[in-house]
């Protein structure tokens, strides 16, 4: 499901991108929306990425506490813990970002003149996702114990 979340918005952004290039330095008449498509197009692609990393073990991750703490099972407590304060931050980051959606509702992007609920609906369908992949490591992680 991420990969799609990745995929489709990087293809869209290319294509935009290229043709908004051709537009402006061979046609000599840009393409006035292009950006605008492109930065939310990269937000959905961000969000995605987010749960696809967790999925995959490839973010950004500080193991300092996990590597300090002796034995296999004090790391996989420390492991769960960390999963479960990010398991908050999302959730935390899932409310205020629902909240800001509804703030958008019925407002429309400048010159694209799409609904804003469109970009700004990539940070709660993001956190559900990061939330569902965070869950599901755990419960990975508490049968392989």
């Amino acid at each position: 499901m991420e990969k799609i979340f990745c995929i489709v918005p990087v293809v869209i952004m290319t294509v935009i991108v290229f043709a908004a290039v051709v537009c402006r330095y061979i046609l000599r008449n840009p393409i006035g929306w292009s950006e605008e498509i492109t930065l939310m197009c990269m937000t959905w692609c961000v969000f995605g990425a987010a749960s696809y990393a967790f999925y995959h073990g490839i973010n950004v991750g500080v193991t300092f506490l996990v590597d300090r703490i002796g034995g296999k099972h004090g790391a996989a407590i420390v492991q769960m813990v960390i999963h479960l304060a990010t398991i908050v931050f999302f959730l935390v980051l899932l409310y205020t970002s629902s909240m800001t959606l509804m703030n958008v509702m019925g407002k429309y992007s400048t010159a694209a003149h799409i609904p804003l609920a469109v970009p700004y609906s990539a940070l709660p369908v993001g956190c559900v996702m990061c939330i569902l992949r965070l869950i599901e490591m755990m419960l990975d992680s508490l049968k392989s114990r």
